[in-house]
């Protein structure tokens, strides 16, 4: 695990399998981010590096857990609908202050990260949450219209009728915002997998982990159930398996402030 920035990492955070498991290797996989917080020799977190923190180490265990009996079936190697489902699952602990309390302290005093304060970050999650979700509409019909075949003018051009018609009050003329995100290349028609991924997630938390979320258990059900079949098994057979019921579309608007 590398999280501090020494000028020269890979900008930005991911997870990176070295070896992937399978039932004859066990997994490396290399965590890496370029977080800049310091205080002295200290690495010091904002609320948001913690969740990206998070949000990579479910991609971790996905992987490190996973036992399917194949290679190419393990940890992340699954349907890219719900590859991110781990990831943003784990999301949900940095905003719950029995988690947060048992790491989170002042570098000085020691004293727990206040409640308060978790709380303001999270009005402040909900006044955007629309705004960010129709941002990330966008992105993905724009990644699906760019890989979807002949294209009908220059990238730039799509992006701005997009823009007009997903996300008409952010639009800056004369800028290329698609060429600063990377996952249209490696997730290629693939973008909305975060927020499809999020509706799986968030059922995950509300309806087994949010009373509780450190009971051993449920943790054990979920290694079992999601994370040990990487691409080996349905995700719908999972998702049922584990939750007992389909997932529906209460708990992502719940996790978007929509109650």
């Amino acid at each position: 695990v590398s999280t501090q920035s020494t000028g020269g990492n890979f900008p930005g955070a991911a997870c990176f399998p070295i070896r992937l498991p399978s039932s004859r290797a066990k997994a490396r996989v290399a965590l890496v981010t370029d977080f800049t917080s310091g205080h002295g020799k200290k690495t010091l977190l904002r609320h948001d590096e913690v969740k990206t923190l998070f949000h990579e180490f479910g991609h971790l265990l996905n992987t490190v857990l996973s036992r399917s009996e194949l290679q190419h079936y393990s940890g992340t190697r699954q349907s890219m609908d719900f590859v991110e489902t781990a990831s943003t699952f784990f999301e949900h602990f940095t905003w719950d202050h029995r988690v947060l309390s048992l790491f989170a302290n002042h570098v000085d005093s020691g004293e727990p990260f206040p409640e308060s304060i978790l709380d303001e970050l999270r009005n402040i999650k909900y006044t955007f949450s629309a705004l960010n979700t129709q941002e990330l509409i966008m992105h993905s019909v724009f990644d699906q219209t760019v890989h979807s075949g002949r294209l009908s003018g220059p990238c730039l051009d799509i992006a701005l009728q997009l823009q007009q018609k997903y996300f008409p009050n952010h639009r800056i003329d004369d800028t290329s915002w698609f060429a600063n995100i990377s996952h249209f290349v490696g997730y290629g028609a693939s973008y909305y997998s975060y927020l499809y991924s999020a509706v799986m997630s968030s059922n995950i938390w509300y309806k087994k982990f949010q009373r509780d979320p450190l009971n051993r258990q449920t943790g054990e059900r979920f290694r079992q159930e999601i994370l040990a079949h990487g691409g080996a098994k349905n995700p719908k057979l999972m998702m049922r398996d584990f939750l007992g019921e389909e997932p529906d579309i209460q708990c992502i608007l719940h996790d978007l402030g929509i109650h």
